[in-house]
């Protein structure tokens, strides 16, 4: 499987190379606002990045987008400011624009990045650009212009070379083809059909393995909603059972590491939580011996280095995981945990609104409480409740960070009876939750935690001391 990678890797690079040298493309300078350019160009340009998937997925800012356009073809480009992007894009009310204008600002620059990830891919042929300056809201447009590939009676001699590297990188690709039979790279994007021929081939390889593969999966799909002990003790065993099946096989390792991080998170004995903690990196150091190329290893030890303090190698290992699997909900749930409690909340948002598309089941639970735990510390406390509402609608098991953010956020709002009634629901189903101390050990910056003690005691919650 490394080997085919390897060989296609080379061909892509062998034919880009190639393409490459055909192509001159000149970029002219960039109109300021509509100058040269048709409405109507504009608006198919429009079109084309509204429909593409990074955007589609994410109804905010393909609105925040189609606003911004369309105000600078009515001529109003140099009007738009935060507050009336809060007010005409957002419909914010003119008392919550002074907490919101912060969202707005972050929603500009996750659009920013989005236009440049289009444009660098699926966009990159586009004959119109849109794009959003740094410092202000208002689009700009330019028009890319192309020439034709080059002939050899236009340059006066044929490309050789380039024939040769072509000829070269389609000889990998068919050697690879008819060489292996098939062509599998393995990633989340697979086929049904494909995954069911590769657990057969592992099943007709080593029928144990298959097994502790499938534990393994019934255990990463347990250790959420992670505040549960019993949850966290049914996962341990799951992942304890894979390994006794195939001490070979990465899976149990990593997800036993993960289990252990948490427990040494959650657990108010320090004593206890440390030895948990020091079973949580031997396990995510097997895992990596094991496997070190896969993802789940990295997020494993991503996990156990976040709880160890170490946040630069966290976040770092943790992004690389996301790198490696982008389509995979159990490592966008780490990485989204680990991006809430460092305080990265655009990356909540950025990544969870993703992996939520591709998710179906129970998963997806756990990334509409990220979104709504992430706008909440960006003041933006109506979607904080429309997030958790939502996850609880669709089924999602309530537990106490649900009941605090909530009443926090009605707080907020000054639905101060909203608040207290949701304050009396949290201490009949958890007098003894003292999720205060947990937000606090978990939050990097503590006082995005204090923020939300501080509006649960105002809604009436008590903690039982």
């Amino acid at each position: 499987m490394k080997r085919l990678t390897a060989y296609a890797t080379v061909a892509q690079l062998l034919l880009h190379n190639n393409n490459s040298n055909l192509f001159e493309v000149k970029t002219l300078e960039a109109d300021s606002g509509i100058h040269g350019l048709a409405e109507q160009d504009i608006r198919a340009a429009l079109a084309r990045i509204s429909s593409w998937d990074g955007l589609a997925r994410s109804e905010r800012l393909r609105s925040f987008l189609e606003y911004l356009v369309e105000e600078t073809l009515a001529g109003r480009g140099s009007d738009i400011k935060a507050k009336t992007i809060g007010m005409d894009a957002y419909g914010y009310t003119v008392d919550e624009l002074e907490s919101r204008e912060g969202i707005v600002r972050v929603d500009a620059g996750r659009l920013r990045r989005k236009l440049e990830d289009y444009y660098s891919d699926v966009g990159k042929e586009d004959a119109v650009r849109l794009s959003l300056p740094k410092g202000g809201y208002t689009p700009t447009f330019e028009r890319i212009a192309q020439t034709v590939a080059r002939t050899p009676d236009e340059v006066g001699q044929p490309r050789r070379s380039n024939f040769k590297l072509w000829f070269a990188g389609a000889v990998v690709v068919a050697a690879i083809i008819v060489g292996s039979g098939i062509f599998l790279v393995q990633n989340n994007s697979q086929s049904v059909g494909t995954l069911l021929d590769e657990r057969t081939a592992i099943f007709d390889a080593a029928p144990t393995r298959l097994r502790s593969i499938n534990l393994a999966e019934i255990g990463r799909d347990l250790i959420f909603p992670a505040l549960g002990p019993g949850q966290l003790e049914t996962a341990a065993v799951t992942f304890a059972e894979a390994i006794k099946t195939d001490d070979t096989f990465f899976g149990g390792y990593a997800g036993t590491a993960q289990v252990q991080a948490t427990v040494s998170l959650l657990e108010p004995n320090q004593e206890l939580a440390l030895q948990a903690l020091e079973r949580a990196d031997t396990n995510a150091a097997k895992a990596l011996e094991l496997a070190p190329e896969d993802a789940w290893s990295q997020s494993a030890m991503a996990w156990v280095d976040f709880a160890k303090g170490n946040v630069e190698d966290a976040t770092r290992k943790s992004a690389l995981a996301v790198r490696l699997k982008p389509d995979d909900p159990h490592i966008a749930e780490f990485d989204s945990l680990i991006s809430l409690y460092v305080g990265d909340f655009e990356r909540v948002i950025e990544v969870s609104e993703r992996i939520e598309q591709v998710t179906t089941g129970e998963t997806g639970f756990v990334f509409r409480n990220a979104i709504g735990s992430a706008r909440y510390h960006l003041g933006d406390y109506s979607g904080t409740i429309a997030a958790f509402e939502q996850a609880i609608a669709s089924g999602a098991p309530i537990g106490p960070p649900t009941l605090a953010y909530l009443m926090a956020a009605n707080e907020k709002l000054g639905r101060h009876d909203r608040a207290q009634k949701l304050a009396a629901q949290y201490t009949d189903a958890w007098p003894n939750a003292r999720i205060d101390l947990v937000l606090r050990r978990l939050f990097v910056d503590t006082t995005h935690a204090k923020d939300l003690v501080s509006a649960m005691l105002r809604a009436g919650w008590t903690p039982n001391i």
